[in-house]
């Protein structure tokens, strides 16, 4: 359904135009014709919760309300005449008696075998207007008595190894007795079962089911037969319609060896690894039809067809919050640079930082706009298939002129002006391990930053030119499934994840000599068919060598000892690129970006005569150490409209930990699309839940985080979840 803004100025003249056009009449007598305002579907002589919900009983009805959404089902504007017109729907008796026995079929669908519908009621609600009244009596609900798995000799099906007894348990556990018989569960399991059998070699499994319900008893018993066939083993491998694209590339991508168990859930993971290149409009990975004897070895033919290999992306984004900035992006993208399925990637950011206004905790900002240029420009090259088929190269540079984070924090005193000069390369490998489910990488990286005056500003004491040359380890477990139970990354309801990025920066004199541990762990947990449960667990280590002795000593460096002083400023620029910050749309969005952090009064980012008149603003310094805990209890409301609850809680310190959960639930709002969710996040800082031990907000030098209008909450709209 698209609703647009122009709906309130086309709704009166729909109106206008409806009322000028021939609509069919009212009939006084049956109501035939009139328009539908509201159906209701209301059950009677029943405690408790509701025996099927009310919405999936309307989504079977032939009969349907009139939606006063702008839609391609409800209006159409400017058709062939040039006229607007409103659609209603509208009642036809004969449509809605056989409506009350699509009801009946529900419930009985559901476990409801004794349901009737008492009445089907239309009310007058006007004219030309009716109200849909819909009345059923549940009964009692059929319990499932007996569950039996058989061959197709009637005796029980045995000699399974444990894997495949385990998965035809799990297969059944929607329908174990003494549970609701439902027909959705009983067809889910019997999917279920199928897929136990072919996920492990019987690739000629058939299962057949029946059902025998009991009236009287309301007792369901239910039967399957299995008849599974020989074991089989995959046989050759043929790609069609891929073109010049290297064949050993994408055979190792599909990751099928002629002699391996057959799969069907291999051939799925086949098509996700192909799927995921960005080369291909569309991939099938099916077996070989089945002939006659079902043979024990099956071929497998791998079916593509190339999409537009090059492609151009423009927009534009905006950020108003701590920060008011706004920026445009171009993307550019070749997905088989000089043959090889080699991918080159170009894109660029360019914007303008409206410095020192900002959104949140609103104060009239210092005298004199100072709007500053941002610009962020990157390429990366990869090749696929490096060495040896599996492995892939990257080499990507990038280069950024930006304000620091950490150079402020509000805006009551404005700072120093300057920006960030920075260069960053990167050469490394990767590779796919265990059906593609474990990545590994390794590469080597670098970073020059330098600072820049802008508006003929002074430099702060101490900053200079910084280079950070570093070695980077990460592993990943990807087990994430959407709920087809096909490997999806991007909108997943069960599975686990879990991963650990290990850094070590070398010796270059004003660089930085430390290392850096960053683990990660979520899961997904399905409840039901509509809600899953999301939950991530994460951590920071930062161990420096030689930097950060001086930070958060506010009793040793005074305001006339430079050394000090600069010592402190040149750990403050290496902290920026090296420690650890929370807060933001996908870590606590209770908070701001960088809101949960240490925080310090860092004098060389003002000028003399300010920090003689008393200076009060701190910076965001960055943590040694975090941890961050989040969990999301995430639902659909209609059609690509969902929701969730969230609660997170996270604390970054520099060397003493003191309990600080800064915990902050909210509600999420969210519309499905192609790249991921829409998503707009609303996150509260509940009073006495920010520092264990007081109700006050947080100091200043705990990341004390500006408030919406005096309340303690953050909003954060971005794309994507938010984990």
């Amino acid at each position: 359904m698209a609703f647009v803004d122009r709906h309130w100025a086309i709704f009166p003249l729909a109106l206008i135009a409806a009322g000028c056009r021939a609509r069919p009449a009212c009939d006084p007598i049956d109501a035939k014709g009139c328009v539908v305002e509201k159906i209701t579907v209301d059950e009677v002589n029943r405690d408790g919760d509701r025996a099927v919900e009310e919405d999936a009983v309307k989504e079977r009805l032939a009969t349907a309300q009139s939606s006063w959404f702008v839609s391609e089902q409800s209006v159409a504007v400017l058709g062939d005449k040039g006229e607007i017109f409103l659609r209603y729907d509208r009642l036809d008796p004969l449509v809605l008696e056989r409506d009350l026995a699509r009801v009946e079929r529900r419930y009985q669908a559901g476990g409801f075998h004794s349901a009737r519908v008492r009445a089907g009621r239309i009310f007058r609600t006007g004219d030309s207007t009716v109200k849909v009244q819909i009345v059923v009596e549940p009964g009692p609900e059929t319990r499932i008595a007996k569950t039996t798995l058989m061959t197709p000799d009637g005796g029980p099906l045995q000699s399974v190894h444990i894997d495949l007894k385990s998965a035809i348990d799990r297969a059944q556990q929607q329908i174990q007795p003494g549970a609701r018989f439902s027909e959705e569960n009983y067809d889910l399991a019997k999917r279920a079962l199928l897929a136990a059998f072919t996920d492990r070699g019987y690739r000629h499994a058939e299962i057949r089911g029946s059902v025998s319900v009991d009236l009287e008893k309301r007792e369901a018993t239910i039967a399957f037969v299995a008849d599974i066939g020989p074991p089989c083993t995959f046989g050759e491998v043929s790609i069609v319609g891929h073109g010049d694209l290297p064949r050993d590339v994408l055979l190792a991508l599909v990751d099928i060896d002629a002699g391996d168990p057959f799969s069907t859930e291999v051939m799925a993971r086949a098509e996700s690894a192909l799927a995921e290149t960005g080369v291909f409009s569309t991939v099938r990975v099916t077996a070989a039809p089945a002939g006659p004897t079902k043979d024990a070895t099956v071929p497998v033919i791998v079916a593509v067809q190339r999409a537009s290999m090059r492609s151009i992306l423009v927009g534009g984004g905006a950020e108003l919050g701590s920060r008011i900035r706004a920026h445009l992006l171009t993307n550019w993208e070749h997905k088989h640079f000089l043959g090889g399925m080699r991918r080159f990637n170009v894109d660029a950011r360019t914007g303008v930082l409206f410095y020192p206004l900002q959104l949140l905790n609103w104060n009239p900002p210092p005298p004199g706009l100072r709007p500053l240029p941002e610009v962020r420009a990157r390429g990366e090259l990869s090749q696929p298939g490096l060495f040896e088929p599996k492995t892939r190269g990257f080499f990507r540079i990038e280069g950024r002129f930006y304000r620091p984070e950490t150079a402020d924090s509000n805006v009551s005193q404005a700072g120093l002006l300057f920006e960030n000069l920075e260069l960053y390369g990167a050469v490394g490998l990767s590779r796919r391990f265990v059906e593609n489910a474990v990545t590994a990488g390794a590469s080597l990286n670098g970073q020059f930053v330098t600072p820049v005056a802008m508006y003929s500003s002074d430099l702060p004491a101490g900053f200079a030119p910084i280079s950070i040359p570093y070695g980077k380890l990460d592993v990943e477990l990807d087990l994430r499934k959407n709920s087809d139970g096909k490997r999806d990354a991007f909108h997943p309801s069960s599975g686990v994840f879990a991963g650990v990025d290990v850094q070590v920066a070398g010796v270059i004199p004003e660089g930085a000599v430390d290392v850096r541990i960053r683990p990660e762990v979520r899961a997904f947990i399905p409840i039901g068919s509509r809600l899953t449960v999301a939950l991530r667990a994460a951590g920071g280590f930062l161990f420096p060598f030689g930097y950060g002795a001086r930070l958060l000593d506010g009793t040793t460096c005074t305001q006339d000892d430079d050394n000090c002083n600069a010592e402190r400023a040149r750990s403050l620029q290496i902290m920026q690129l090296r420690g650890f910050y929370s807060g933001g749309i996908d870590t606590n969005r209770g908070y701001p970006k960088n809101g949960v952090n240490p925080q310090e009064v860092v004098l060389a980012l003002f000028d003399t005569g300010q920090q003689a008149s008393g200076l009060t603003q701190r910076s965001p310094i960055g943590g040694r150490f975090l941890w961050e805990a989040q969990v999301e209890l995430r639902f659909p409301i209609y059609k690509s409209f969902g929701a969730a609850i969230f609660a997170d809680a996270s604390d970054a310190w520099y060397d003493t930990l003191a309990f600080r959960p800064h915990f902050s639930p909210g509600f999420s709002l969210r519309y499905d699309t192609d790249i991921g969710p829409l998503r707009a996040d609303v996150g509260f800082r509940v009073p006495c839940a920010q520092v264990v031990g007081t109700c006050t907000e947080l100091a200043p030098e705990n990341g004390g985080p500006p408030t919406l209008l005096g309340v303690p909450l953050n909003v954060s709209i971005a794309i994507g979840n938010a984990f």
